[in-house]
């Protein structure tokens, strides 16, 4: 990419060696500008107004409060502006990492261990790059958008079932057996928002990849269970599932759903897979939409929420062509990133575009014309 525009980056970190490597690393991709490098919050924000970043570099090395004062400080200046904390990884826990995405953050990354500048530079450039690559893209395809007329929107919904069980999509609504849900970059607030408005007495099992390494999805299921009136759990391996439950796939393991070899008919377990990684994810949402193909009976409500890369496209292309399958995909406006919800929407397989809110209502009036369907 030409140095056109550029993503404006702005650097805090009180470390010279780690604001240093994190210089060399932004300036060696060629679409970014660095606008800035400052030693602490105050002096940055003094001139955040004069430099106008378009993403924050923010040293992670603070108290939760802190740091949501920070996050807020910028965010006021300019809401538009992303935040990427940058941790120290001997300090770094699965609880704290997760606070910070609560706290407003887009990203967190850890710091690698002590080498040398060079070292470092080369450890950021690989982990920041994916994320400002699809910044730089989101921006282009925004700007792109904004120029063109608008067109009527064009949604699929499936219709209210007739006395006589009309069908939607070849198969009726008392067939749902599942949601399955798939999310990368923002997931855990996308998450928060969505888990937490599904109604206490939903019926149907639901079954959540969220990228994560191993050792941070077992806050974030502890934080999903605490905020919801669903039940949420971490799926290792082996258990039923059931309504009134969310299984969240373990980080560094890939989640599968097979049928339960103990109890015929629509019965199901998860399967706890340690295999290679699929599009650089482990866990990875295709070869959890994958498994669906096979093992899931009834129909399967998808959902594809905000998130980098083309990770969940085959998996919902799969469960098109071979299952009864519904997919609802975030909306562009509320991801923080709009990269895997759109490869859904390009390849035309996205029957609804929502926010995660939305999608929880519609999650929820789906259901309830299950139960009446399952009664006619």
């Amino acid at each position: 990419m030409a140095k056109h525009n550029p993503v404006k980056m702005l650097v805090i970190d009180g470390d010279r060696d780690y604001r240093t490597a994190l210089i060399q690393a932004l300036e060696a991709i060629d679409y970014v500008a660095v606008v800035g490098a400052f030693e602490n919050i105050n002096s940055a924000i003094a001139q955040i107004t004069k430099l106008a970043p378009e993403i924050v570099l923010l040293d992670f090395n603070m108290p939760a409060k802190q740091a949501k004062s920070a996050i807020d400080s910028i965010k006021r200046i300019d809401e538009t502006i992303e935040v990427i904390l940058v941790s120290e990884s001997t300090n770094t826990t699965s609880k704290s990492s997760l606070k910070a995405l609560d706290l407003g953050a887009l990203y967190f990354i850890r710091k690698p261990p002590i080498n040398s500048v060079s070292e470092n530079a080369v450890y950021f450039n690989k982990y920041l790059r994916p994320i400002i690559n699809l910044h730089y893209i989101n921006r282009t395809t925004e700007k792109v958008r904004q120029a063109e007329p608008a067109a009527p929107p064009s949604i699929a919904t499936p219709p209210s079932p007739t006395p006589s069980g009309a069908t939607i999509k070849r198969f009726q609504l008392s067939d749902y057996d599942i949601v399955a849900i798939g999310t990368s970059l923002g997931g855990p607030k996308a998450l928060y928002e969505l888990i937490p408005a599904l109604p206490a007495d939903f019926p149907l099992p639901v079954v959540i990849v969220q990228h994560m390494p191993k050792g941070f999805t077992e806050s974030l299921s502890a934080n999903l269970d605490a905020k919801s009136k669903l039940i949420v759990v971490e799926a290792r391996g082996g258990e039923k599932l059931q309504g009134g439950y969310v299984y969240l796939a373990t980080g560094g393991k890939h989640l599968e759903i097979a049928r339960n070899p103990r109890m015929p008919g629509r019965n199901y377990i998860t399967r706890s897979i340690d295999s290679d990684p699929v599009h650089g994810c482990k866990p990875a949402v295709d070869v959890m939409f994958h498994s669906l193909v096979g093992s899931i009976q009834g129909g399967i409500l998808a959902v594809v929420l905000t998130g980098m890369g083309v990770d969940g496209l085959a998996g919902v292309r799969a469960l098109k062509a071979h299952k009864n399958c519904y997919c609802i995909t975030q909306d562009q406006a509320s991801c923080a990133v709009y990269g895997m919800p759109a490869e859904i929407v390009k390849a035309g397989l996205s029957d609804l575009s929502l926010s995660p809110v939305r999608i929880a209502e519609r999650l929820t009036q789906i259901v309830q014309l299950r139960k009446v369907a399952s009664t006619v």
